[in-house]
């Protein structure tokens, strides 16, 4: 880091510092490197703890409850979708025969009609493998 940098790192953390990090707990990447950063430029200590503390008193309950609803919402629109998709297949399985065409029962094979199968014999087999 170079010193220009390192000097209006200092003058952001000494004047909005406490902001930086109390909203760096929402921002996944500035959250990780918040404290890097505001140690790098010592910020005062106890300023960033009271910072750092309440960010995270607001974040854990906003991510937690915030998460529950969503996953409430998503049970609710999943079964929605359900419902959807369903209307959705039969109108695209009666728009895409041809009109007039049915299901003809003497295309369908008949299960009795099937030739029988042998049954196949019990025990070892009758000449030796090996």
């Amino acid at each position: 880091m170079t010193p220009r940098r390192l000097k209006v790192g200092r003058y952001l953390f000494d004047r909005h510092g406490g902001t930086v990090v109390f909203y760096s707990r929402f921002i996944s990447g500035l959250r990780t490197y918040a404290a890097f950063i505001a140690g790098m430029v010592a910020m005062r200590r106890p300023g960033f703890v009271v910072a750092n503390a309440a960010g995270a008193l607001v974040w854990a309950p906003a991510i937690a409850f915030g998460a529950y609803g969503l996953g409430g919402a998503a049970s609710g629109l999943g079964s929605a979708l359900t419902f959807i998709g369903v209307g959705v297949s039969i109108a695209l399985s009666r728009h895409c025969r041809p009109p007039g065409q049915t299901i003809d029962a003497r295309v369908i094979p008949d299960p009795a009609s099937r030739r029988e199968r042998r049954p196949r014999p019990h025990g070892p087999p009758s000449h030796p493998s090996g």
